[in-house]
């Protein structure tokens, strides 16, 4: 029951670090490197929710 949680909570990460990232693209003008900074917080947040 603990696998689909973990996997759900990781979903919910990475979409939050990508509107986060797509916010700060848009509000530097730099789309690029706000998607980058996303995808960079949905993989720390997938590591820390790993272990």
């Amino acid at each position: 029951m603990k696998q689909p949680d973990k996997k759900q909570r990781f979903h919910g990460m990475a979409a939050i670090g990508m509107g986060l990232g797509l916010l700060f693209g848009i509000l530097w003008e730099n789309l690029p490197l706000g998607l980058l900074m996303g995808a960079s917080l949905a993989g720390f947040g997938n590591m820390t929710t790993k272990r």
